[in-house]
């Protein structure tokens, strides 16, 4: 299953444990009417083939080094070290980008590690695994645990505030955030709200918070969303009280993000192939931006200009210029993004592809360097009919420049400072790309 749809499900089937009424949740009215903005849709088959051959010609040299079992999270610390979460094991291996050696390897913590952060200030580690109940704070020199906290059952999300060694921790079936100090390994308080709670997202100021909520059942279709919110709320009050709530219009919203200096809240909604648009002041849904089918996670450009919405359904990337607020363009990929990162220098937007169907595959003349014979015996052990890749799409002309061999199901995605190496964590290849 895709990594996406991993995430999503652990989600969805934890907050589907118990269908939780929601009679008495408040449901601030939006604004009349509620502008729906359109796509200027692109024909998708036509596109997706007219890239020029060898549009980026680009020497990108590839290393795949094997790591600890099923690879889903990534962290450079302040050493520039890269950071590798396991999800099998619960293993954090360590690993050097200049000599690409594997350093060394902690645990088992026998966790499904996702999430990790170096704690700002502190010689520490945090970790978390999805739907776990676990806090790890580790010694970020040795590995050793240092304190494991209980944050509530099945942990959905991890955000830290600002630059402080304070933790917003997301327990959907708990239906609370905690906040936890990393560097006292004790816990501040713990905020809950009426439903089951999925996605966070912080303010630049670390005084305004918003996370997206739902009830969800089971069906004979699989798991739906009887009603979801998205929650404003004050991380840092010493109280329990949410700040406010709005009702979400799509089902199932992936993570939100503030943009325009915290002036609205984006939030992505699967299933209804729309993003919407929150303004911070009124807490009211401001407008309804029409994207393909199945936004599943946002990115935003360099300054803040643009935002780049993954949609795996519909195997695109839906640009959306915030000044004017407006969808500029779809963009066709021969396979659904995992995840992506675009250049500190605002030039290419780098996204994982896996599965890309050999009929889908474009021909590009110059996609790179030749894949080493490590990473080719990787590709023949997986595929079949099936390939998997890095994107680069060009966000000066907005289009798919280039392609560049990956191994078995790339997922998590990370880069360094300067953005000379991008880190790929290859889920069922068990191994980490640098490409240079």
């Amino acid at each position: 299953m895709r990594r996406s749809k991993r995430w999503a499900f652990a989600l969805a089937l934890s907050a589907a444990a118990v269908l939780v009424g929601c009679d008495d949740l408040h449901r601030e009215a939006s604004p009349t009417p509620v502008e729906q903005v359109g796509v200027q849709r692109v024909d998708a088959e036509d596109a997706r083939f007219a890239i020029s051959p060898g549009h980026l010609e680009k020497g990108v040299e590839r290393t795949a080094i094997r790591s600890c079992r099923r690879p889903l999270g990534l962290e450079i610390d302040r050493r520039g070290r890269l950071l590798v979460a396991c999800a099998l094991l619960g293993e954090i291996q360590v690993i050097d980008p200049t000599s690409r050696s594997v350093l060394e390897t902690w645990g088992p913590f026998y966790d499904k590690l996702f999430r990790l952060d170096v704690v700002p200030g502190d010689a520490r580690l945090i970790a978390v695994g999805m739907a776990g109940s676990i806090a790890h704070i580790l010694n970020l020199h040795t590995g050793r645990p240092i304190e494991r906290v209980n944050v509530g059952r099945n942990i959905a999300d991890m955000k830290r505030l600002g630059d402080t060694s304070e933790y917003l921790i997301v327990s959907s079936q708990e239906k609370q955030i905690t906040v936890l100090d990393a560097s006292t390994a004790s816990i501040e308080r713990v905020l809950r709200f009426p439903e089951p709670v999925g996605y966070v997202a912080v303010a630049q100021n670390s005084e305004l918070a918003a996370v997206t909520g739902g009830v969800y059942k089971r069906t004979g279709k699989g798991v739906e969303m009887v009603s979801g919110h998205v929650y404003f709320f004050n991380p840092r009050q010493e109280t329990s009280i949410v700040v406010g709530q709005t009702l979400a219009p799509g089902k199932m919203s992936r993570e939100p993000v503030f943009v325009r200096d915290d002036q609205w809240l984006l939030v992505p909604n699967h299933t209804e192939g729309t993003v919407s648009v929150f303004d911070v002041a009124t807490r009211q849904l401001y407008r309804t931006l029409d994207v393909k089918a199945g936004p599943e996670r946002l990115i935003i450009g360099p300054e803040g200009r643009r935002v780049y919405s993954l949609n795996t359904r519909s195997a695109s990337v839906s640009v959306i210029e915030l000044a004017p607020l407006t969808v500029l363009r779809d963009i066709p990929l021969p396979s659904p993004p995992e995840n992506g990162v675009v250049s500190p220098d605002g030039r290419y937007l780098v996204l994982t592809l896996p599965d890309v169907p050999t009929e889908k595959q474009p021909v590009i003349s110059k996609p790179g360097a030749p894949v080493t014979e490590e990473e080719l015996a990787l590709l023949s052990e997986e595929v079949g009919e099936i390939g998997n890749y890095i994107a680069l799409v060009d966000l000066h002309d907005l289009t798919l420049a280039d392609l560049i061999p990956a191994s078995a199901d790339p997922a998590a995605i990370t880069q360094s400072a300067d953005g000379r190496r991008v880190y790929v964590a290859n889920f069922k290849a068990n191994t980490v790309s640098i490409f240079q």
